[in-house]
């Protein structure tokens, strides 16, 4: 498994892009981080948090609401841990 984030033909400045989904069961939130190459865009997986949701009184809108908060939290900590552009 490739554990580097940026590739050897990287060119420029990443971008990060964030992705999060929810159900009753569980809610899961993923930051990419995208480099230009001459052959196209490449992601790299940077951070990805899952959390179980709780066994009772959670519905589906409550669950989406906890996973923007997370994408956000984990989103500002990849900015935080590098130079990266949002």
């Amino acid at each position: 498994m490739d554990r580097t984030v940026r590739p050897k033909e990287a060119i420029g400045e990443p971008i990060l892009s964030g992705f999060g989904d929810a159900s009753i069961e569980a809610i899961c939130a993923v930051v990419y981080c995208i480099w230009d190459s001459p052959g196209g865009p490449v992601p790299k997986l940077l951070i990805a948090k899952v959390r179980v949701t709780q066994a009772s009184g959670t519905t589906v809108p409550k669950a989406k609401l906890q996973v923007m908060v997370l994408l956000t939290r984990i989103l500002i900590t990849a900015v935080k841990a590098g130079a990266f552009r949002c």
